[in-house]
């Protein structure tokens, strides 16, 4: 089995995104409760951004993300957002103007063969 989960993905993939978004989303909550809000501001856009690169680079450092490329977060400026999801107060309620986290999965290495040149 390698590793695989009954649908056939690696157990290793499900966990570390089930990972990443429990601890994306628990920051998001965080930063809900440590403010009054989060002001639909360039800067609070920037909150919920800074996030995302935490939690990108702490993907890279335990082995989930790949380094290369490099990791990326993306994020909307208020003005390019339309009016109607500054009126429901949603970002990211239009697609393609949200926050994009970006990443390549680092994988792993489940089998492995060696060359050996040996002289005498």
């Amino acid at each position: 089995m390698e590793g695989k989960t009954g649908s056939g993905e690696y157990i290793d993939v499900t966990r570390f995104l089930d990972y990443w978004v429990a601890s994306v989303s628990t920051d998001f909550v965080n930063l809900e409760y440590s403010r009054d809000k989060i002001p639909f501001t360039d800067d609070g856009v920037a909150a919920i951004g800074n996030i995302l690169e935490k939690w990108n680079a702490i993907g890279v450092t335990v082995g989930g993300i790949a380094s290369y490329p490099k990791p990326t977060v993306t994020l909307p400026t208020v003005a390019s957002i339309p009016s109607g999801d500054k009126t429901a107060r949603q970002l990211g309620k239009t697609a393609g103007y949200g926050p994009v986290a970006a990443f390549t999965l680092a994988g792993a290495i489940n089998s492995l063969n060696v060359t050996a040149n040996v002289s005498k």
